[in-house]
Order: structure tokens, then sequence, then C-alpha cells
């Protein structure tokens, strides 16, 4: 390995703080595509090794968020046919749609991100449980049900209030944030 400069170290360490600056929009852009979340884990941990093996190709000053989520892009497409079998992936004409919504600058995933953690906090015990089982969990509304104890038409009924609650709540705080802005 070939001794760094005091110049390419600081480089290369701004270059990892973006990396995690942007992780949280990043992984979504992956999930957005791979729609599974442990396989959106694994192809995350992939694409922060590429970014630390290239920090030196990214331009500071440049758009990081679109420069990773192309490393990305193209880890997804060229472990599609081998590794991702498993998963029903997007067509490549979607994958690119969701690409330049991600690159959209009024696009504001952090944002979204913020409003829905936030929110969560004021779930019901039960509701955001039942939400974290499901999303964070990868949990079958069938085994929810089983684990639960309770009838599966339940938990269709949590999720769907508990999803119904937070697009209200977080459309309430963007919207309200978009106004404190002007």
């Amino acid at each position: 390995m070939t001794e760094q400069t005091p110049g390419e170290s600081e480089a290369r360490a701004r270059v990892l703080r973006l990396l995690v600056e942007h992780h949280d929009e990043l992984f979504s852009f992956i999930l957005s595509i791979v729609r599974n979340l442990s396989v959106a884990e694994d192809v995350m941990q992939d694409v922060a090794v590429v970014v630390c093996e290239r920090w030196n190709q990214f331009t500071v000053g440049t758009d990081f968020g679109k420069w990773s989520r192309q490393i990305a892009r193209y880890k997804i497409l060229s472990e599609r046919d081998r590794t991702l079998k498993r998963i029903h992936l997007l067509d490549d004409d979607a994958i690119d749609r969701i690409a330049v919504g991600f690159d959209d600058d009024r696009h504001t995933s952090h944002d979204h991100l913020a409003a829905l953690r936030e929110c969560l906090k004021h779930l019901k015990d039960r509701a955001r449980n039942v939400v974290r089982l499901r999303y964070s969990g990868g949990i079958s509304c069938e085994a929810i049900a089983r684990r639960l104890g309770t009838a599966l038409t339940t938990v269709y009924q949590d999720l769907s209030r508990a999803r119904g609650s937070l697009a209200n709540c977080v459309e309430r705080r963007l919207t309200s944030a978009g106004r404190g802005q002007r």
C-alpha cells in the first residue's frame, strides 16, 4: 500500500465522511431497487467497500450522492444475474427512472426519512411494533400474526392504519417545513 500525502489523507477522510452523511439516502436508493432488506444491506456494504477503494475517483465539490448512487446502480446491475437472482429486480428502465428521481434537485429523501423517523415515535406501541417487525425485520404478516397471537386481518388493519397515519404525519411535517423555509 502506498503512503498518502496529507492532502490525500484529508480528501479520503472527506469522502468517508460524505459516505456516512449520505448513508440513509444511498440505502433508500438501493432498497427501492432490490426491495429486500437483507439484500439491500449486502449491496450497501459492497458499495461502501467500492467507495472506500475508489475514494480518489471522487471530485470533492461535486455531487457525492449522485456518484455513490451510480456505484450502487452498477453494483446492482453487475450482481443481478449472479447473486441477486433470488430477488426479482426492476428492469433497467425502472432503475434509471428511480436514479433520475434521486438525482432530481427537488428530491428530499433525507427530509422524508427524518420526518418518518419522527412520526414513528408518535405511533402507538403496538402499531410501531407491527411496522418494525414488517419493514425493519422483513417478517411476513402471517408470521407477525403468529408472533403476536392475533388474527391476520388485525395485522393487516394495524399496518394499514399505521401507514395512513405515517403518510399523513410525514406530509404535515414536510409541508410545515416547506412553509417555514419560505
